[in-house]
């Protein structure tokens, strides 16, 4: 009898620790990569139809080609795409932090937790989520782009471009650019991961406080900050991906980039070294905010989950 009632008061943590460890790191991840994406969005499609040089939008800044947008598409056109990219994002967004959660928990039960640095089993597990996000979520993001940069109505939604998408390219066009994403999301979300996470010990210290109880403000900061530092690490890969991504298609650039090393040689030839980090200025401004506003709310949205489980 007694026995029976230990184990009753056992399950329940166990029960309550399952659900904390997939519930609510994955709802968590997948509200703060929505919310995050949307308040950027006019700004994301700025930079994609900079990116592969759009026919239709000559870049002559940030702010024209955003008054030019509403001009021909109204003020709704700062969001076409957004539909799909809400749909990637937030099973991707609650796949890479279930991942990094699960990742780091592992190594916390390893021999490793011992060996390395803090900043480097970030860096790991940040590399690692990333990976896994895009593994499961890629033709998502391609359609995306692809919805993104049709200045026409090609395209009725989203189940109509992935059946353009398949008609004109076979399944294989699905995962076009899979390879350069990869390539860029490895030290991307390693270094967003471990720049936040070392940002915060570091704010934590100087402020004399827990890393969990600092101010949203200063999460902000930090935020802001490690997604500066992860951009300029892996933007040259972003630009070959969105090039792939709109490689031979009507509306894009017009070049049919068919491998990765192909995609970056034609760019270079082309356009020299600049050609690499085109756009990287607005990704500044659109990517700060986007890290930081995703961050926050991830850390803000998990703490007030956990407080009702």
């Amino acid at each position: 009898m007694g026995d029976h009632k230990e184990r009753s008061q056992t399950l329940p943590k166990k029960d309550e620790h399952h659900r904390q460890l997939s519930y609510v790191p994955f709802l968590s991840g997948g509200i703060a990569g929505t919310f995050a994406k949307t308040a950027i969005a006019p700004l994301e499609r700025v930079k994609i139809l900079y990116q592969i040089r759009s026919k239709h939008y000559p870049f002559e800044g940030i702010f024209p080609t955003i008054r030019k947008i509403m001009e021909k598409e109204g003020i709704v056109g700062l969001w076409k795409g957004n539909t799909a990219t809400v749909v990637r994002i937030f099973p991707y967004a609650a796949i890479q932090f279930f991942s990094y959660e699960n990742y780091k928990r592992m190594f916390a039960e390893s021999q490793w937790k011992e060996r390395l640095h803090p900043t480097v089993i970030d860096l790991t597990c940040g590399s690692l989520a990333g990976a896994t996000s895009v593994m499961f979520t890629y033709p998502l993001d391609l359609v995306r782009v692809r919805m993104a940069v049709s200045v026409h109505k090609q395209f009725d939604g989203i189940y109509d471009c992935i059946r353009t998408i398949i008609k004109a390219d076979g399944a294989y066009g699905l995962f076009r650019g899979m390879s350069p994403t990869l390539m860029g999301i490895v030290p991307y979300a390693g270094v967003n991961f471990a720049s936040f996470e070392a940002l915060k010990r570091f704010f934590a210290r100087s402020l004399e406080t827990d890393p969990k109880q600092l101010p949203i403000t200063v999460k902000l900061a930090a935020g802001g900050i490690a997604g500066a530092v992860g951009q300029t690490v892996a933007y040259p890969l972003d630009v070959v991906r969105r090039q792939m991504q709109t490689s031979g298609y009507a509306e894009g650039h017009g070049t049919n980039h068919k491998t990765t090393f192909g995609a970056i040689r034609t760019i270079l030839m082309k356009e020299g070294l600049i050609g690499l980090f085109r756009g990287m200025s607005i990704n500044y401004l659109r990517v700060g905010p986007q890290v930081a506003i995703s961050f926050t709310t991830y850390e803000t949205v998990k703490k007030y989950l956990e407080q009702l489980t």
